[in-house]
Parts: structure tokens; sequence; C-alpha cells
């Protein structure tokens, strides 16, 4: 069964603020909002050296937190894990035997790398929101090699995680979900739990 392995620090902080650099123009082209240390903006980030960075999110970490935060999702991802084992596994995807959760307060809501590492925000967010984007975050890590076979488009990889968290995780609140997308649903409905044939039609959608 698969383990949740937590993993935060001021320095992962720091890094995490860094890359957003180079993703500036991706980030504003996309209207993504994330979370920066007090002071830093998409507007002077570019000025700040590390060492600048470093000081201001050090005035903001707090170690005690994210101990806190991480034996509260191993809690939730018990009751959750069985469950998306079989769906994973349903599709005929890879359910990894641990994955590597970057707690930070920096960047974006939540993000994947394949083949198991997972960043998660914990900025304002509740427990519920953060175990939701960790499922999220994990079906997209299962589906990504199918989604660069076909080369899905950012909208359509999202709209089709969120219709698999919609039948087989009811109780996790959807994200926000592309519109026009009935031929996707009708799509879904007809050939789920083949992903493949899913995602194979899906991106062929003009």
């Amino acid at each position: 069964m698969s383990n949740l392995n937590f993993i935060y620090s001021l320095e992962y902080d720091v890094k995490n603020v860094l890359d957003l650099i180079s993703e500036i123009d991706w980030i504003r082209e996309h209207r993504y909002v994330v979370m920066m240390p007090k002071g830093i903006t998409l507007d002077n980030l570019t000025e700040q050296t590390k060492e600048s960075l470093a000081i201001k999110v050090g005035e903001e970490y707090n170690h005690e937190i994210y101990g806190s935060i991480s034996t509260d999702m191993k809690t939730r991802w018990a009751g959750l894990r069985e469950r998306l084992n079989r769906t994973i596994l349903d599709m005929k995807r890879t359910f990894e035997t641990e994955y590597d959760v970057y707690l930070t307060k920096y960047g974006f809501v939540g993000s994947y790398e394949l083949p198991n590492s997972i960043i998660i925000n914990i900025t304002q967010r509740s427990s519920e929101q953060m175990i939701k984007t960790i499922v999220h975050e994990i079906v997209h890590l299962a589906i990504e090699p199918l989604i660069i076979k076909f080369g899905a488009k950012f909208e359509q990889k999202e709209k089709i995680v969120d219709m698999i968290l919609e039948k087989n995780f009811p109780e996790l609140v959807a994200t926000q979900q592309p519109k026009n997308d009935k031929r996707a649903e009708d799509i879904f409905n007809k050939a789920f739990p083949n992903i493949e044939q899913v995602i194979s039609e899906v991106t062929s959608l003009n």
C-alpha cells in the first residue's frame, strides 16, 4: 500500500520561490495565482537575490506547522489510499509504493513531477483542500505518460482528472473546469475506465 513521505524545510521554501522566476511568463499567460513571501510580487521577483529571499522566507518559516500538517495528512490519507489504489489500477495505470509530498507556503496550489513527486501549498488552505490536492496530483501522475503520448492540452488534462475524481471521489470538491466540455464528459462516461481511450478521444476534440 502506498505511503506519503512529507518533505519540508526552509531551504526548500527558498528554492520554491526562486523556481518561480523561470515560470513568470507561463504564470501570467494562464493567470495563475501564486503565493509569495510578504512584499514579493511577480513584478519585483526577478530583482531579488537568493540571499534577500532567504531572509524574507526565514521570517515566515514555521517548522512546527509543517509537522502538524503532515501528521494530519497521513491520517486523512489512510482513509483514501485503498480507494485511490483501486481507481488507478482499474485504469491500468501505476500506483506508486511511495509519493514524496513537498509542503511549502509558496508557489502554486499544487503541482507534480514524474514519477512520484507532489508539491502542496499550505497557505490559507484547509485540511480538506490539501488532501484533495494530494489525490488530484496523484491522479495526474498516474495518467501523465498518456497525457504526454497524446499531447493533451493543459485544459484537457485538467478536465480529465476532474472527471476521474468526480466519479470516484464525489466527496472531494471539483476544481475549476473548462467551459464547453459536454463532449469530453460523453467520451468519459462511455469509455472509462479505459483511460487511454478517454485521453485519446478527448485530445482529438477541436
